[in-house]
């Protein structure tokens, strides 16, 4: 990548549109919701601005944003229509022409750092790759990052730190620190704050608008967030209808689902369990340097119950679902299951302990082989619980999360990222286990799917034969899914729960960022 005091490919001045889309007609295919046309579609992207792209999932937008700098996925066909970026036409230009403007001009950052980063290298040499790309800028590209670091709120700069050292909202904002490190003229930015506590996610766009209007860049970024960017957006496209509106995007709108649509029938028969299906006490980790990660952490979760982990990135949320799946050997204290203690180190587990807790994360299609249907995964996944994996079994298993048998024939490759959601869901649900590890499992979703998947959720916790450990930064999501909240910072329990067993018969203010569950505990209908 070029270095800031290097000559740009392509010249941008303050009356020069930095990104013009003019008239652009695409056809973009999705095996879940088919063709999508995408008609006449114009924009234009000034030097200092943030353009915003909303749009349900699976409508297309990252597919179209890659498409627009030049990446076309197979599934995106430009049919008509102009892109210039500055001067030059970016659709015309040769593969290499195009490669060579990628990451030093047009710098994209995705959503996810598990596509991003190579878990085998530090972060901080990958990062610092985008500032430059000869030795003697070494010590510049460190200043640049050790700042961008400081400006975002990153922890523990150390050149000797790997991608699985950092928690989720962390590499959300090393991704982010790309943007302070390089001087391109468009830069796309990918769900940016998914993963960010809610107390830092305006912060940090802010920081971001400021840098573009430092630099002279123009920003797109692609959200299902939209109070997040009211204040900063000057363009929004709306690609559910295709439209470019001049101005900031209005309020979401709720997207109201059939009773029928939302709630998965249950056909389990609850289990009578008098002893709590997790219990934590005294949970310590320390980092490799010594310095304490999680000190005399407590907790328990009883059947029925879903204990909600909430605090910024850092707190040490990630920590403990590592700990307790066995992650992390040199933690001390106790973890029991079933009233059994499990060994700290997964390899020393049974597989029938290994059974008991289920992980679903942030993203699932991430964790799963895009060629092998969801018929081969769930009927395998049955097979290990040694249960019944016929036809029907499967059938069942889609059944409770509200996918038609039929997507049994399916591959992930072809699902929303809401499906696949739900796919994992379903996979965890197979094994029996007594209790779920949520990892921000709706983070990534547009409302109307993490409410279907909320849904889902919590008609499997009022089954009462299932506890549920919920880490999230969505106050929505805790309140809608959380018998009691847990609110971790700097390793330590700063607002202790109550006995997990006794719901709240009234919503109570919580530290946590206001959390709120109101009433006796929803129940759905058996």
């Amino acid at each position: 990548m070029k270095s800031a005091a290097s000559k740009k490919q392509v010249t941008v001045d303050a009356t020069t549109n930095v990104f013009d889309v003019k008239d652009l007609s695409a056809v973009i295919s999705n095996s879940t919701t088919g063709a999508r046309r995408i008609e006449k579609l114009s924009m234009a992207l000034k030097p200092g601005t943030l353009s915003t792209m909303i749009g349900p999932s699976g409508v297309g937008k990252t597919s179209l944003c890659l498409a627009l700098m030049g990446w076309m996925r197979p599934n995106v066909r430009i049919l008509d229509g102009e892109v210039l970026f500055g001067n030059q036409p970016l659709l015309q230009m040769q593969q290499r022409q195009k490669q060579a403007l990628w990451g030093r001009e047009i710098l994209y950052v995705p959503q996810s750092s598990a596509t991003a980063l190579v878990a085998s290298r530090n972060v901080v040499r990958q990062i610092s790759e985008f500032a430059g790309d000869t030795a003697h800028e070494r010590s510049e590209r460190l200043r640049l990052l050790k700042a961008a670091f400081d400006r975002l709120e990153v922890p523990g700069f150390q050149e000797d730190r790997y991608p699985h050292q950092y928690s989720g909202g962390q590499l959300q904002r090393i991704l982010i620190s790309t943007v302070f490190c390089a001087t391109p003229g468009l830069i796309i930015l990918d769900e940016p704050t998914t993963a960010l506590h809610p107390d830092l996610k305006a912060g940090v766009m802010q920081d971001i608008k400021a840098r573009i209007e430092e630099i002279g860049a123009a920003a797109l970024v692609i959200s299902h967030e939209l109070p997040f960017f009211a204040e900063c957006s000057d363009q929004t496209i709306d690609l559910s209808g295709f439209v470019v509106s001049d101005g900031k995007p209005d309020p979401p709108r709720p997207t109201a689902l059939p009773v029928t649509a939302s709630r998965p029938t249950l056909k389990l028969a609850p289990k009578p369990v008098d002893q709590p299906r997790l219990r934590v006490a005294g949970l310590c980790v320390n980092a490799p340097s010594g310095r304490p990660l999680l000190r005399n952490v407590a907790f328990q979760v009883r059947p029925g119950d879903c204990l909600g982990i909430v605090g910024p990135s850092g707190a040490g949320k990630t920590t403990i679902l590592r700990s307790l799946l066995g992650q992390h050997g040199d933690a001390k204290g106790t973890i029991e299951v079933d009233g059994e203690r499990l060994p700290r180190y997964y390899s020393r587990r049974t597989v029938e302990q290994r059974r008991r807790l289920e992980y679903v994360p942030q993203s699932v299609k991430l964790h799963l082989n895009p060629s092998l249907s969801a018929d081969y995964l769930i009927r395998r996944r049955l097979r290990q619980a040694g249960r019944d994996d016929s036809a029907d079994a499967v059938a069942d298993t889609l059944e409770q999360i509200l996918l038609p048998a039929d997507y049994r024939h399916k591959r992930s490759a072809e699902l929303s990222g809401g499906e696949c959601q739900r796919l994992g869901i379903a996979l965890a649900l197979a094994s029996s286990p007594s209790l779920l590890l949520l990892d921000e499992v709706t983070a990534s979703l547009d409302p109307a799917n993490a409410r279907i998947v909320a849904d889902i959720l919590d008609g499997h916790r009022a089954s009462g034969n299932i506890g549920m450990l919920l880490v999230s930064h969505q106050p929505e999501i805790v309140a809608r899914l959380a018998s009691d909240v847990l609110e971790l910072r700097d390793g330590q329990v700063v607002q202790p729960i109550g006995d997990s067993h006794e719901p709240s018969t009234s919503g109570h203010d919580r530290s946590a960022g206001n959390f709120k569950r109101e009433g006796e505990p929803r129940q759905c209908a058996l």
